[in-house]
C-alpha cells in the first residue's frame, strides 16, 4: 500500500511541475519529475508527516538545462519553483 501512495504522490508532483511549465511557457525537460529528499517532518495535523522534495528539469530557450522543484508534505503541495529566470 506503501509504494501505491508514493507512486500517486509523485504522479501529482509530476502534474503540477507539468502545469507551472506550461503556466511559465517553458519546457519540461524528460517528461518526468525524480524524488531528490525524502524525510519525516513534523507536520500541521498529523504528529509526522513524510516530506518529499520532487526536481524537474526545463529549458526556456531550448539549450540550457534548468532545474525546477516541488515540494509536498504529507498530500500537501507545499512550495513549486523554478530555478533563476533569464531577464
Amino acid at each position: 500500500i506503501l509504494v501505491y501512495v508514493f507512486t500517486q504522490l509523485t504522479i501529482l508532483a509530476n502534474r503540477v511541475a507539468t502545469e507551472t511549465c506550461t503556466n511559465a511557457n517553458v519546457q519540461m525537460l524528460d517528461g518526468t519529475v525524480a524524488i531528490h529528499r525524502l524525510r519525516l517532518v513534523r507536520g500541521g495535523d498529523a504528529p509526522l508527516a513524510w516530506r518529499r522534495i520532487y526536481v524537474f528539469d526545463y529549458t526556456e530557450d531550448g539549450f540550457a538545462r534548468k532545474r525546477g522543484f516541488v515540494v509536498l508534505t504529507g498530500d500537501d503541495i507545499d512550495t513549486v519553483g523554478l530555478g533563476p529566470r533569464a531577464a
